[in-house]
């Protein structure tokens, strides 16, 4: 088969493969020259959390309530982004990689913590978090 009838764009792919937060980890620091999409979340900035509290209107004495707040203030946000990895931080728990979706390259460098990692597309594999 001819290699442009079976390479995709680095957001498709053929099939979803659901692995553990190891697998992804190998996944992302063994791409290598790949481009790949990558699934993580957000660290969570101080503005969020003010903004979250403000909005919430729960009761106090409400636990579940409570309890669903505190998670939500937690968690960043689910971001995707079309990647290029640049260096592999194993001690630190991150990966440097290039946004190849900036317009400014001076501020295409990201970090992505491997803890966040949610999902990555690599060679037409979806492979989500279990």
């Amino acid at each position: 088969m001819p290699i442009l009838e079976k390479e995709m764009a680095s957001t498709q792919f053929t099939r979803t493969e659901k692995v553990t937060r190891t697998r992804l980890i190998e996944l992302l620091t063994g791409a290598k020259d790949n481009i790949f999409a990558v699934t993580f979340r957000t660290q969570v900035k101080a503005d969020e959390v003010c903004d979250k509290l403000k909005e919430a209107n729960i009761n106090t004495s409400d636990a579940r309530a409570l309890k669903k707040l505190a998670t939500s203030l937690l968690e960043g946000h689910e971001v995707t982004r079309v990647a290029h990895l640049a260096h592999t931080e194993n001690l630190l728990g991150r990966s440097l990689a290039i946004n190849l979706q900036v317009a400014d390259k001076n501020k295409a460098f990201m970090q992505i913590d491997h803890r966040t990692l949610l999902a990555i597309t690599i060679n037409n594999v979806r492979y989500e978090l279990k």
